[in-house]
């Protein structure tokens, strides 16, 4: 059986016929310089008015799909709790966990002041019962 030759960064790699695997991506054989892909240069552009109208009404849109949730948390639960939230939130929330976090802290503020007997442990627990109960 003939051996075939490695490349040297990789010994399991045979050699290819068009050149050899490394690091950087295929090195050819004919000019050894790495194939790279090339990134698209990025094109500065100068908004006309009109456009940037358009753009800032299509962003003001998207922004409001993806505040559909806090739209639906404030149907949910009312001003005053979610003025509450907000308040709890002084940053602006990214994702779903963070925002149900948050909910569970203002439930076990809430629950606190209902039973401050009350282990905190069993406050807690039942905070995320309740918060996991929304299905949100």
């Amino acid at each position: 059986m003939a051996r075939r030759r490695k490349s040297p960064i990789f010994p399991s790699f045979p050699k290819f016929r068009s050149g050899t695997l490394t690091r950087r991506g295929i090195m050819r054989n004919e000019d050894q310089e790495p194939m790279r892909r090339k990134m698209p240069e990025k094109k500065i552009v100068k908004w006309e008015p009109e456009a940037r109208r358009d753009h800032e009404r299509l962003m003001r849109e998207h922004n409001y799909q993806e505040n559909k949730v806090w739209h639906m948390l404030r149907e949910k639960f009312g001003l005053k709790v979610f003025s509450l939230f907000m308040e709890l939130s002084q940053k602006k929330y990214s994702n779903m966990s963070e925002i149900k976090r948050a909910l569970v802290a203002i439930e076990i503020r809430f629950l606190t002041k209902i039973m401050p007997e009350t282990d905190m442990d069993v406050i807690t627990h039942q905070a995320v019962k309740n918060i996991r109960s929304l299905r949100l």
